[in-house]
């Protein structure tokens, strides 16, 4: 506990000292003692420091000595201590005064008074004082460090600070969310016990003044801030706080420590679970036996039936793809986003980055839903990726009835991700079921064949694209998704219902027939090639 100005009456050299001004600063605390041997002291002086004086420097000057307390009152002192009778007949009434106005207790020390001796013993009293805290900062320290040698996890840690400080506690994570929680006896209170008294708004408005005390404090290492230890019933009493404050402080270095490890050792299960999970999307691994024995190896919970989902952000730019996937795989948002499926979301959603796109395992295997969940988060995905101009398509696969059948879900993800890179101008969200037909012009050996296809149904479309900057081709696809019907082309393209007449007439007198019919379907197939084939060209 600090000493205050009041315990120097404590002290034999003290004997016979009196207070004649500034007791309401009697409380102010006291680390150490100077001497005033020169006039100029004042820069010399450190705050809390207690000022033993005779005023022999000063006595023979007026304006030095009437403005002498508000000079070691900006300077922060504890206290004054003045031996009057040997060079001033009496402490002047003007410092009286201004202690009393500012605070600063004044002390009268008897015609006895050894200065020296007095120093000494609050210097004595300061150091005595540093030697408990040091002492019991390595008591702290030890019994922590005694836990995480021993493989305690945080509750462990959590449990014996309550007991240290003797009060409730509990640590809470980066968003302010209790993790654990301990009472002063040691024991752990149950999920949501302190829902009412740790409230996470009113978290975040403490920890905007983490440098006002330590009722909470930053778990860090190095850049990284793994949380908090918040004490409940932090005293208002600052020296109520020390001891508070160095076990808090010690428990924060020993759990950053723990948090380390246990990232590290996370991220290297990370590691070779990814690498797991890109062999089974590449078909390496079908023995039953090592895809069971590497599931519970790695926790993993994948239940069947299931989708694959393929995301990718469409830009030349690759440190600003980098930083998207890398945000979008470690900020924890998937979790939250595919929490909104409510009851039938799978208890792990699992991220990979793999052929330069993110694999989503996990979820649900209602098509709709998830392509309502994608379309619902596209803003979110697009803000992510922090960059103008980021195209983010998501690839959806037909839902597979077994682990071993994820490579073949995966391919057709990939495959969706290439064809709507083609056919969209904007993000996208896709399924494999819309667009089987690109399985079977996968297929087919002789690209040379597709193109000519192409060329003999709708070359007269590209050309003029090409020729006048037009947008026919795109008028083309999105004909053939809205079945023909103009208006709803009109809604979707954001143009004029007139402007979609007037580009459909254009494609008529080019030679592109769009009346129903045979004719019109391999139109379809062609304009599906056409798009393939575009895709094809992007990836190489």
């Amino acid at each position: 506990m600090h000493k205050t100005v009041r315990d120097m009456f404590g002290l034999e050299s003290f004997e016979g000292a009196k207070v004649v001004a500034g007791e309401s600063g009697l409380s102010n605390t006291v680390v150490g003692a100077s001497l005033m041997e020169v006039p100029d002291v004042f820069p010399y002086l450190e705050r809390d420091t207690l000022l033993l004086t005779t005023l022999f420097p000063i006595a023979d000057d007026a304006e030095r000595m009437d403005d002498f307390i508000a000079r070691v009152y900006e300077c922060g002192v504890a206290g004054v201590c003045i031996k009057p009778l040997r060079y001033i007949g009496k402490i002047p009434e003007r410092m009286l005064q201004q202690a009393d106005e500012l605070g600063v207790p004044v002390l009268e020390l008897p015609p006895d008074a050894n200065l020296s001796n007095m120093a000494n013993q609050i210097l004595s009293l300061s150091l005595n004082e540093y030697i408990a805290q040091l002492q019991f900062r390595s008591h702290v320290h030890n019994v922590l460090a005694e836990l995480l040698l021993n493989d305690s996890d945080v509750q462990a840690l959590v449990e014996r600070l309550g007991v240290l400080v003797e009060r409730d506690v509990c640590v809470l994570d980066k968003d302010m969310k209790i993790m654990c929680a301990a009472s002063a006896a040691g024991q752990l209170f149950e999920e949501g016990a302190l829902a009412d008294r740790v409230d996470p708004r009113s978290m975040l408005e403490r920890r905007r003044k983490l440098l006002i005390d330590h009722s909470l404090y930053p778990i860090v290492a190095g850049k990284h801030r793994f949380g908090y230890v918040y004490v409940l019933g932090y005293p208002a009493d600052s020296n109520d706080r020390i001891s508070i404050d160095i076990a808090v402080e010690q428990s924060a270095i020993l759990l950053a420590a723990l948090f380390l490890k246990t990232d590290a050792v996370f991220k290297n299960q990370k590691n070779f679970r990814d690498v797991f999970i890109r062999d089974l999307l590449q078909g390496k691994v079908k023995s039953p036996i090592e895809i069971e024995n590497k599931t519970k190896a790695f926790g993993m919970s994948l239940v069947f039936p299931q989708p694959v989902i393929c995301l990718k952000a469409f830009t030349e730019d690759e440190i600003a793809r980098k930083e998207f996937y890398d945000r979008a795989i470690n900020t924890g948002l998937f979790d939250e986003w595919y929490a909104k499926l409510g009851d039938r979301l799978i208890q792990r959603v699992y991220l990979v980055y793999f052929n330069d796109a993110i694999v989503v395992l996990g979820g649900v295997a209602d098509e709709d839903r998830l392509v309502a969940l994608f379309r619902s988060i596209m803003p979110d995905l697009i803000a992510l990726a922090r960059a103008k101009s980021v195209k983010i398509g998501v690839g959806i696969s037909d839902s597979c009835d077994h682990i071993q059948a994820l490579d073949m879900a995966y391919a057709q993800a990939m495959s969706v991700l290439k064809t709507g890179g083609a056919l969209n101008k904007q993000s996208f969200v896709d399924t494999y079921s819309k667009h089987r037909v690109f399985s079977i012009i996968e297929n087919v050996s002789n690209v040379d064949t597709l193109k000519q296809f192409v060329r003999d149904k709708i070359g007269v479309l590209i050309d003029y694209d090409h020729k006048n900057g037009t947008d026919l081709m795109e008028t083309l696809g999105l004909l053939i998704e809205g079945d023909l019907n103009y208006k709803r082309v009109a809604e979707r393209s954001f143009i004029h219902y007139n402007t979609v007449r007037y580009r459909v007439s254009k494609i008529e007198q080019l030679g592109v027939g769009l009346k129903p019919g045979r004719d019109f379907a391999e139109v379809v197939v062609a304009h599906d090639c056409w798009v393939w084939l575009r895709a094809l060209e992007d990836m190489e």
